[in-house]
Formats: structure tokens, C-alpha cells, sequence
């Protein structure tokens, strides 16, 4: 099936001006933190280069007439116009804000200019009812009343102008005056309705939005510190189990080995730790031993009242140091050389650890 060329052609003009819409509103990622004046900018392109598109051909007949007439201060304001919003549109290194404020003085100049010139019949109403709407979604809800209030003064002044005879247009009638007048509030009233809610909407949408990324950024930086602890927690882990291998293999190669014992309220002794050597000392593991009775089992017998006493010493705080023989797992006799040193609680004055190093 073959495409009309000219159904073709129109495809090709659309194309084309999605992608010059494309390329005009493109924000590089970064270079707003604000969502709304993103949307703001996106509004803006789409109403002036659609103008731009829609008003050549009626600047081309404007201008052919204009030239026909000598009328040529009209083309000349028309001409700047046109040209105007032509770079405003285009130009992106323009500050956003400037570029509203102009495109805002166009509107606002093209309503006032087809006001007193044609009258009630002239699309005077469109533009400046497009100006004060424009107003609020491009500035905000205070630049929105602004553009209201200069609505109500231009045609206040124009309604009074008209009713008074001092301007006459088309020579109308009582009748078509007193039409424009109940017309003209009826415009105002529609004016002012639609630019103040849609000014309360944007309001709130900007107030929403701001605590949206404030949120985020709270988020942000709550997860930036979380993933800093994180690594720092990694990072100790990694020290301490290095620490704990270095312990462990230094305990191992070591004919000596360490303990601490916790000391209850009725003075029992509970294995808190060995170091790894103990085993290959004794033969036990230190779950073996983790109560008194495990080391008492392990005293020779002839030795148990030189351990007894070198316990009793400790616990009435006092260092002590005993030496002393041990029967091993396998049955080996082994004299071990036991210095301990207890801890002593500061608000109790009660012993409650008890730690020490033996020696083969």
C-alpha cells in the first residue's frame, strides 16, 4: 500500500517537530534540583514553538497585507515580535526566568495591541486570558495574580475608554457596548477562577515537591552513612578476625598458653577463655575444662593443696604465682608454672575475674 505524498509530507513535518521539541526541552540530568521548573520549561516550549508553528502562516498573510496597505509600523511590531519569541524558544543559554518574562510581555503586548485595535471581535481576550494562565504555571501563583490584576486594569480602562467615547471601533452600537460590558465581566470572572485554582494547584504541587526532595535527600544521606558504617563495620570485622587468626596461630606454635575466669557471688570460677596451646598442653579442649571441677580433675593429686591455696590467694585479691604438676588426657605428668592476678570489682571490692598465663 502506497503512502499519498502529501500524507507523507505531513508525517515529516510532525517528525520533525518532535525532534526540534526534543532537542529544545532536553535537561542534561544535574542541572536542576527542581522537578517543577523542569515541567515549567517543558510547558513554556510547547506553548511558544507550537505558536511558532501556528503563526507563520498568519504572519505570511499579515505581512503581505501590511505591505499592500504601507502599513508598515504593524509589521515592524510584528516582525519584532515574531522574532522575539523565535529566541526565546530557541535559545536555551538564556536564563529560564528571563525567557518566561519576555514570552509573558509578548502575550501580554499581542492582547493589548488586538484589543484597541479590533475591539470586542479580536483575539485580544485569547492572549491576555493566555497570559494570565501562563503567568501562574511559568512564575508561580503571585506572578499569576499580577498578570490578573493588569487584566482587570486593561480592560477597566478599555471598557471605560469604550463606554466613554473615547476610542471607537467599528462603530458600534450602544447595544454592542453594552454587550462588551456584561461580556467583559464574564471574561474576568472566568479569568480570575481558572488562574487562581490552577495558582493554588501549582502552589501545593511545589510545596509537595519540595518535601520530596527534601525527603530524598534525607534518604540519601541516611543511606550514604549507613553504607559508610557498613564499610567501616567490614572493615573492622576483617581486622579483628585477622587479629584472631594471627592469635590463634601464635597460640598454637606457643608452648604457653592464657586463660580468664569469671568469678560468681559464691566465689565459683567459671571458664571464660583459653588460648588454643592449652589443648595441645593438656589434651583438653577448653569446653572440657570450662568449670572448676574440670581444672581440679586435671591436678595431680599430690599438687591439689598448692593449687587450692594458689586459688584461695587470688580470690582474697592478691597476685599469685604457683608451680604445680597436671595428668594430661594421654596420662603424661606435666609441671606447669601458673601466674595469675585477679580483678577486682570497685564498688563491690569483690574479686570478679580472674586472669593468668602458664608456662610448660
Amino acid at each position: 500500500m502506497k503512502i499519498p505524498y502529501s500524507n507523507f509530507y505531513h508525517l515529516k513535518l510532525v517528525s520533525i517537530f518532535i525532534k526540534l521539541f526534543n532537542y529544545i526541552s532536553h535537561t542534561q540530568p544535574g542541572s536542576y534540583n527542581d522537578d517543577l521548573l523542569i515541567w515549567r520549561q517543558r510547558i513554556f516550549t510547547t506553548f511558544f514553538l507550537s505558536a511558532i508553528v501556528v503563526a507563520s502562516f498568519t504572519y505570511i498573510q499579515n505581512m503581505k497585507i501590511a505591505l499592500q496597505s504601507g502599513e508598515s509600523l504593524h509589521l515592524t511590531i510584528y516582525t519584532a515580535f515574531y522574532l522575539l519569541a523565535i529566541i526565546i524558544t530557541l535559545v536555551r543559554i538564556i536564563p529560564f526566568k528571563f525567557r518566561a518574562c519576555v514570552g509573558l510581555f509578548l502575550l501580554y503586548g499581542l492582547g493589548l495591541m488586538s484589543l484597541f485595535a479590533a475591539g470586542p471581535v479580536g483575539s485580544g481576550r485569547i492572549w491576555l486570558f493566555s497570559f494570565a494562565v501562563l503567568s501562574c504555571l511559568l512564575l508561580g501563583l503571585k506572578a499569576g495574580f499580577v498578570a490578573l490584576i493588569l487584566n482587570v486594569c486593561t480592560f477597566s480602562f478599555f471598557t471605560w475608554s469604550l463606554s466613554a467615547g473615547h476610542i471607537d471601533i467599528f462603530q458600534l452600537s450602544d447595544y454592542a457596548t453594552e454587550y462588551w460590558i456584561a461580556n467583559y465581566f464574564s471574561f474576568l470572572f472566568a479569568n480570575t477562577v481558572i488562574t487562581v485554582s490552577l495558582g493554588v494547584f501549582v502552589a501545593g504541587l511545589e510545596k509537595n515537591l519540595r518535601k520530596e526532595q527534601s525527603l530524598s535527600k534525607e534518604l540519601k544521606s541516611s543511606y550514604k552513612i549507613l553504607e559508610k558504617e557498613n564499610v567501616e563495620r567490614k572493615l573492622a570485622e576483617e581486622s579483628l578476625r585477622k587479629s584472631e587468626e594471627r592469635f590463634r596461630i601464635v597460640s598454637e606454635i606457643t608452648s604457653d598458653f592464657s586463660y580468664s575466669f569469671g568469678v560468681d557471688d559464691d566465689k565459683n570460677l567459671v571458664l571464660d577463655w583459653t588460648t588454643e596451646a592449652v589443648v595441645r598442653i593438656t589434651g583438653y579442649e577448653s569446653t572440657e575444662l570450662s568449670s572448676t571441677d574440670g581444672w581440679r580433675q586435671i591436678i595431680h593429686p599430690a599438687d591439689k593443696i598448692i593449687k587450692n591455696k594458689h586459688v584461695k590467694t587470688l580470690l582474697s585479691g592478691q597476685s599469685s604465682t604457683a608451680e604445680y604438676r597436671i595428668l594430661s588426657k594421654t596420662g603424661k605428668v606435666r609441671w606447669l608454672l601458673d601466674h595469675g592476678r585477679p580483678l577486682i570489682d570497685q564498688s563491690s571490692k569483690n574479686v570478679r575475674q580472674i586472669y593468668g598465663a602458664v608456662q610448660d
